[in-house]
Order: structure tokens, then sequence, then C-alpha cells
């Protein structure tokens, strides 16, 4: 997987908005599952950046920070 240099709020918010309909569940469970990804990924950092970059966006736009 190439190196995400950055992720757009673009991609997050779509990310949130696809997620939210597929799950059928809001942004408060959405964060709680996020928080598990994160938690999963954090295991074995140096093999999964890209995805805790991406993560860590949408856990931050979730979370309101």
């Amino acid at each position: 997987m190439k190196n995400l240099s950055y992720v757009t709020k673009k991609q997050v918010n779509s990310f949130i908005k696809i997620e939210t309909e597929r799950l059928k569940i809001n942004n408060d469970e959405l964060l709680k599952e996020v928080k598990y990804v994160l938690f999963d990924l954090n295991q074995y950092p140096n093999d999964n950046k890209n995805q805790i970059k991406f993560y860590t966006r949408v856990y931050e736009e979730l979370n309101g920070a």
C-alpha cells in the first residue's frame, strides 16, 4: 500500500457517511468501532501505518477534536 502523506477531510467525511449508512448506526456507535479498530491496528504499528493514520483522522473527526 502506498504511504499516505495526508488524509483529506473529504475522505474522512465520506467514510463516516458511508459506514453509518451501511451499518445503520449513529456517529457515537461508529466512534466506538473506530476505537476498537485503532486498538487492534496499534498492536502492530509498523505494519499498519497508513490505516492508523486514516482511522486516527476518522476518530478525531467523530470525537470533535
